[in-house]
């Protein structure tokens, strides 16, 4: 069965295996309605950061590489599985509930998503949630930059305050020394 597949095997393929899957005229046009399922179970029910990121960039991947082209090739519904697509992937965005890994499968997950972004833009830019899901790779590489930056800036704040009281510490014993040299001369 297609949900056992999505929730128990998809997870455990390499690249260019899910690739393989999706050209297959049996289980490609599956994978969007599938995914749905599926990547939500996987999502939900990890806390694995690696997983996540590997499932969602696994689909996203078969999204660019094989079926929306595909449907581009075809020449019609172009519009709307771009839109379903998105759908998709903002929807298991959202479900990432806010810890450590699942920060960083997210942001792992910008050029992906910029990738996609980019790819719909092109082929249907009237799409109506193009804007949501450039909304949500600015926010979410944004959140990512953000703490970055905290976390450099309180480092080197350490750092200097640190090296300053080394300073102090040098000068304050320097004082000294030179005061006593200071005074041995004076007599």
């Amino acid at each position: 069965s297609y949900p056992f597949f999505f929730g128990q095997v998809f997870p455990r393929c390499i690249l260019p295996e899910v690739l393989a899957l999706a050209r297959d005229k049996r289980v490609g046009t599956y994978i969007p309605a599938m995914a749905d399922l599926g990547l939500m179970h996987i999502l939900k029910g990890s806390k694995h950061g690696g997983l996540i990121r590997h499932c969602a960039s696994n689909f996203i991947a078969c999204l660019l590489q094989v079926l929306l082209p595909a449907q581009v090739k075809r020449g019609r519904g172009v519009d709307e599985a771009c839109q379903n697509a998105i759908r998709i992937v903002l929807q298991h965005l959202s479900t990432l509930e806010p810890c450590h890994d699942r920060d960083q499968a997210r942001a792992a997950l910008s050029a992906d998503l910029a990738e996609l972004y980019r790819y719909v833009r092109t082929v249907a830019p009237s799409v109506a949630l193009l804007d949501q899901l450039k909304a949500c790779l600015t926010d979410g590489c944004c959140e990512q930059e953000e703490r970055n930056d905290a976390e450099k800036q309180q480092q080197q704040e350490e750092k200097m305050e640190q090296e300053a009281k080394e300073v102090e510490e040098e000068e304050g014993g320097t004082e000294d020394m030179d005061t006593s040299e200071k005074k041995e001369q004076n007599p």
